[in-house]
């Protein structure tokens, strides 16, 4: 909707955290994800992770990416250890770390528009349905990257109305690389996840039924609004475009 040229961030101060990596044996996808998305979903508040299973030669390798916030290790350690019966263990660490070099910034090169598609959605579970569903696009060659963001807790304090980003009751934030020549296969299979919304940014295709679930018809009509006042001429218009409204 716009070009952003500053930002006012005001920080919180954080101390340590207990950062751990699990790297497992992921040739079972369906029953991996299924159990990785029950786990995470009982889990303490204080643990988020991020998933991303890929092809690595041969073998279906599933990384994942844990923080318990805080340096409480006696609670973090068996909260993290539930993980490690999911699949074999090929690799695992656990430290307790700054916030800061969790979050230390990576330095790519970007020379424009990627030519890579994903897909995005957000479900409340990762259910046998969806679970199997991933495990497939595997298995077909639709894509060799996939990824779970685990979301909820202190997102879904906030309310729905409150921001541009409305989808305040989920779980789970999904995305899958396409890969080039599979699109038509990976929009079928896509389209039977049971998705109750999508995060814009993880989305790189300009569908209008894919703008409906990004923003839901208040959000959208209020989203309209501030267009209309300031971009009447509809001047962003690329990538999802938001027509504005003057009512």
């Amino acid at each position: 909707m716009g070009v952003v040229t500053s930002f006012d961030i005001e920080a919180t101060e954080l101390g340590d955290v207990v950062f751990a990596q699990f790297a497992h044996d992921a040739a079972d996808t369906a029953e991996f994800l299924q159990m990785w998305g029950k786990e995470m979903e009982n889990s303490p508040r204080e643990l988020t992770a991020v998933l991303i299973v890929a092809q690595q030669g041969g073998r279906r390798i599933a990384q994942t990416y844990a923080v318990w916030a805080g340096d409480d290790t006696e609670r973090a350690i068996p909260a993290l250890e539930r993980f490690l019966s999911i699949a074999p263990v090929l690799q695992q660490s656990a430290q307790v770390v700054p916030y800061a070099i969790v979050m230390a910034p990576a330095h790519h090169q970007h020379d424009g528009q990627s030519l890579t598609r994903g897909r995005a959605a957000l479900v409340d579970h990762v259910d046998a349905d969806t679970a199997a569903l991933v495990a497939g696009l595997f298995d077909r060659r639709d894509t060799s990257f996939f990824q779970i963001r685990a979301v909820g807790g202190a997102i879904n304090d906030v309310p729905a109305n409150a921001t541009a980003y409305a989808h305040r009751t989920q779980n789970f934030s999904l995305f899958a690389l396409v890969r080039r020549g599979h699109e038509e296969q990976m929009a079928q299979e896509w389209g039977k996840v049971p998705a109750t919304g999508l995060y814009l940014s993880f989305e790189t295709h300009d569908h209008a039924a894919a703008l409906n679930k990004a923003f839901p018809p208040d959000t959208l009509e209020r989203l309209r609004r501030v267009k209309g006042a300031y971009d009447p001429q509809n001047v962003f218009r690329g990538n999802f475009p938001i027509r504005p409204t003057t009512a």
